[in-house]
């Protein structure tokens, strides 16, 4: 399932934060075995330059904190949802990006092979990071 989605921001919001949140649920792992993983959902963020070109991927595993020091930081990896908040959150701070980064793309991805359709209160939301 693919869901594109272009978000404009205005120059009143300088900082963005996208949250994926999902429940605790779990799916089988086998056939004969009754043995049971939980979901485990990622939020990728893809960065963009000129052209749309892609300049780097953060994901919860290489979140590459270093390289976007107070621009682009990604919270870390969730591996069975069910928190009081957002399960993984990638925080952008578009006062401090690079010049020449000029697109982002978030992608959320599940690597347990499970249909989104089965995720129970799955959701990826964007809010202005100062408010909420």
């Amino acid at each position: 399932m693919t869901q594109d989605i272009e978000l404009n921001f205005s120059g009143d919001i300088p900082k963005l934060m996208v949250g994926l949140s999902w429940d605790h649920n779990e799916v089988k792992v086998g056939v004969l075995d009754d043995s049971v993983v939980p979901h485990n959902l990622d939020l990728s963020c893809v960065v963009l330059t000129q052209g749309l070109q892609v300049k780097d991927i953060i994901t919860p595993v290489d979140p590459k904190r270093d390289v976007y020091k107070n621009q682009i930081f990604h919270m870390g990896d969730h591996l069975s949802g069910g928190s009081d908040f957002e399960d993984e959150e990638i925080q952008v701070n578009f006062e401090n990006l690079n010049a020449d980064i000029t697109g982002l793309a978030f992608v959320v991805s599940s690597n347990d092979r499970v249909k989104f359709a089965d995720v129970t209160n799955g959701k990826c939301e964007f809010y202005d990071a100062a408010s909420l």
